[in-house]
């Protein structure tokens, strides 16, 4: 009986110590997949010549000229960048996918992913995505 107890006393202890370091997190990735946790590191308002590119969490819109133009969502991992289009704006509406393609004014491709890399510098002022160019952070 006494090594019952002790073989149910050691499996108590490694399951402890195995919980408490599976919650622990050291910060090593800056993973966003647009749910919950820190703040993706991209996160903010962006410009570049005309246009504006909003970041949040998962989440972008993209202006030109003070007109919206896309939204979709995006993901980081490590020095890499997925972004999907969601919805097209188009006269005055946001529309799906399927809508923005029965205007005649936007094809299939609008709606693929891109896949690249980006990159802070300047103390987290610039950020260069390798398919959308450079951006400065707004104030």
């Amino acid at each position: 009986m006494k090594n019952f107890f002790n073989f149910f006393g050691i499996i108590a202890l490694v399951s402890i110590i195995g919980i408490g370091l599976a919650g622990c997190d050291n910060g090593a990735t800056d993973n966003d997949n647009g749910g919950g946790g820190s703040p993706s590191p991209v996160n903010g308002t962006w410009v570049r010549d005309n246009s504006k590119l909003i970041l949040n969490n998962g989440s972008y819109t993209w202006w030109e000229d003070n007109f919206p133009q896309e939204r979709g969502t995006y993901s980081i991992n490590g020095g890499n960048i997925t972004t999907q289009a969601v919805d097209m704006y188009y006269n005055n509406t946001w529309l799906s996918q399927s809508q923005s393609l029965a205007t005649g004014n936007y094809a299939a491709d609008d709606f693929l992913p891109y896949n690249g890399t980006y990159v802070l510098s300047n103390n987290n002022e610039t950020l260069t995505i390798s398919f959308w160019g450079t951006w400065i952070k707004s104030q």
